[in-house]
């Protein structure tokens, strides 16, 4: 920023940045331990290596196989 105020390019990206906010929704936590060592372990240089794709990764396949996905599809009406 220049004299406090944003440059056109930086208030786009805040534009953009409100906009993915709108959409996406934000969870917070503190992970324990031995959470922390398993996203450790699987970060990578990557798009899908981000602590957030991994946590996307394990909580839909857990929901997967316990069978959460099928109640929730029944609940909504599509299954």
């Amino acid at each position: 920023m220049m004299g406090g105020k944003m440059t056109e390019r930086h208030q786009r990206i805040a534009e953009r940045q409100r906009q993915r906010r709108k959409q996406l929704r934000r969870v917070d936590f503190y992970a324990a331990p031995e959470t922390v060592a398993v996203l450790d372990s699987l970060r990578a240089p990557r798009v899908d290596g981000t602590a957030s794709a991994i946590l996307n990764t394990i909580v839909k396949e857990w929901a997967a196989t316990s069978g959460i996905f099928s109640a929730i599809r029944t609940r909504a009406g599509e299954g």
